[in-house]
């Protein structure tokens, strides 16, 4: 195996190129189809958690839109429909896919293709059913509660439905927060670390401890020196 430093260098440069494909295809091929592959996950997760709305979900070209039983006052003919912007939860995927093909390591093709499966069912088809999950959580307590929040404001309408209390709905807010901000960049990552332990081992933390296991035997030999001096020093002016 390579030097700690020289496999972070790989590392990075497969990050340069790897990245930027993963993202290129995410974009350009995968994304509808995930969309279309995550649809009855998210929309089976929603009926479970909020079975009194009658959740249904529509795929459209840039959300999922949710359509509910929610009266609006206003209109009573009509319902509450909410949108979910599947590409800024589906991102985790293309994220995860360039962390796991920049990795270093002599291992078989067949591994590295079982490793992306592993990753994308296990790990980050879990994570976007969550940020779809907080993310329209957020959308319901602004609408229910009908109050501006996180620059969010409710639409022109108000639905009869118990508001919720002050702590759950800032706690909601931080839920939406994780969602946009949090999940959708360190979620790839964390799926890639618990995966790739070895290489983190080896690399990532193995670096700086030989560095420093190194320097003290060199620091503790140039303090022999100085400390034998100073005792003849010593010993010359008695």
């Amino acid at each position: 195996m390579l030097p700690p430093s020289a496999e972070l260098r790989r590392f990075g440069l497969g990050l340069l190129l790897a990245m930027p494909v993963a993202m290129a295809l995410w974009w350009f091929l995968l994304a509808p189809y995930l969309m279309l592959a995550m649809e009855p996950l998210v929309e089976w997760t929603l009926r479970l958690l909020w079975p009194q709305w009658g959740l249904g979900l529509e795929a459209k070209e840039t959300l999922w839109q949710v359509n509910t039983t929610l009266p609006i006052l206003e209109q009573p003919l009509r319902s509450a429909v909410f949108g979910l912007p599947w590409k800024r939860f589906s991102v985790a995927f293309a994220l995860f896919w360039g962390l796991a093909l920049a990795t270093p390591g002599a291992r078989p093709v067949l591994r590295r293709v079982r490793q992306l499966l592993l990753g994308s069912l296990a790990g980050i088809a879990p994570l976007v059913i969550l940020m779809a999950v907080l993310y329209f959580h957020f959308e319901l307590a602004v609408l229910i509660n009908h109050r501006p929040y996180l620059t969010v404001q409710p639409p022109p309408y108000h639905v009869l439905a118990l508001p919720y209390a002050d702590w759950q709905f800032h706690l909601i807010g931080v839920g939406r927060q994780l969602a946009l901000l949090i999940l959708p960049t360190l979620g790839p990552v964390a799926v890639w670390a618990a995966l790739n332990q070895p290489f983190l081992r080896a690399v990532v933390l193995s670096g700086p401890s030989a560095q420093i296991a190194t320097s003290l035997p060199a620091r503790a030999s140039n303090s022999l020196p100085t400390t034998a001096s100073t005792a003849s020093d010593r010993a010359d002016g008695t």
